[in-house]
């Protein structure tokens, strides 16, 4: 039996609401979120997105990793309580186990870990629990492949490049210096971004898995004409390497209004103005309508 379900919310998308999602990556039909209460009292939360994807129907999965997080980035919810303790590979499993109960499904398509926590920081775990999934085939079809984001741990990052795992890296960057990914990311400053990159870019030529840039954008802060320079030089000569995210936020971030799709539109414009070749996708975060959606987990400590 599974860890215990707190609450569920549900979202079904109107057709009207999908028309522009399915002119871009993809068109959801459903998103599902778990509130779930752990053994020792704290609560985490996973998420299941039912969508269309290359013309056929698949199920996602978004599960935690950790009980709380150490990063505090200022758009994201997950740390704003600090970080407790890594999950084990039993609750990982039990968190979708729950998914699929609740969702009715008997296999998911594609296991995102992009829940609360670091998920390089949990390595040992995660990557065991990956090869449990990979040759149990019992939650896991194997249909699309396994997502992991992370902030950007070089060494980590390195030593899951030799796993030869079918993962997929989004590394979450959001800035385009480290001046400016300091103030938002204020404990991912430990990690420049020429070492992250650099470390991507071997996890790409070892593996050849894709590696996406994940950048949130917040108007004002990192939609300048400068930010589009650097992004372009930090791309530059690495279009079958790196693949560009621009995220619309779910969060605020004091004093910038987040992106909104035309925003989107306009700071691509500005990327390829200055050359990037890269492969861009708009991406419309899934799961907003129940709190799912990118830096909207939430993890509550337990009561005392």
């Amino acid at each position: 039996m599974f860890m215990e379900i707190i609450s569920k919310k549900q979202y079904d998308y109107p057709i009207e609401k999908t028309r522009i999602w399915n002119q871009e990556t993809f068109q959801p039909l459903s998103d599902l979120k778990l509130s779930l209460r752990l053994d020792d009292g704290h609560m985490i939360e996973c998420a299941y997105f039912r969508m269309i994807m290359d013309g056929r129907e698949e199920q996602h999965a978004c599960i935690s990793t950790q009980v709380g997080c150490r990063y505090g980035c200022r758009f994201c919810t997950s740390g704003r309580n600090g970080f407790l303790r890594n999950l084990s590979k039993k609750e990982m499993r039990e968190e979708l186990e729950a998914l699929l109960y609740a969702g009715k499904v008997d296999k998911f398509d594609c296991l995102l870990f992009m829940g609360i926590g670091e998920p390089l920081e949990n390595y040992g775990v995660v990557v065991g629990f990956i090869k449990d999934l990979i040759e149990k085939n019992d939650l896991y079809s194997g249909l699309r492949k396994i997502a992991l984001a992370t902030i950007g741990i070089p060494d980590l990052l390195e030593e899951l490049s030799e796993e030869k795992l079918p993962i997929d890296i989004w590394i979450s960057l959001h800035a385009s210096s480290d001046r400016k990914r300091k103030k938002i990311m204020p404990f991912a400053s430990r990690y420049s971004i020429a070492n992250i990159l650099k470390a991507a870019e071997n996890y790409y030529l070892k593996t050849k898995r894709f590696v996406w840039i994940n950048y949130m954008l917040f108007v004002g802060f990192n939609n300048l004409e400068e930010d589009a320079q650097k992004i372009a030089k930090l791309l530059a000569g690495k279009k079958d390497i790196f693949k560009f995210i621009i995220t619309e936020p779910n969060n605020d971030l004091d004093g910038f209004r987040r992106a909104v799709y035309s925003d989107l539109l306009e700071f691509e414009n500005k990327l390829r103005k200055y050359g990037v070749q890269n492969e861009i996708v708009r991406f419309m975060t899934a799961g907003k309508d129940i709190g799912a959606g990118c830096g909207e987990f939430i993890f509550m400590p337990k009561r005392q």
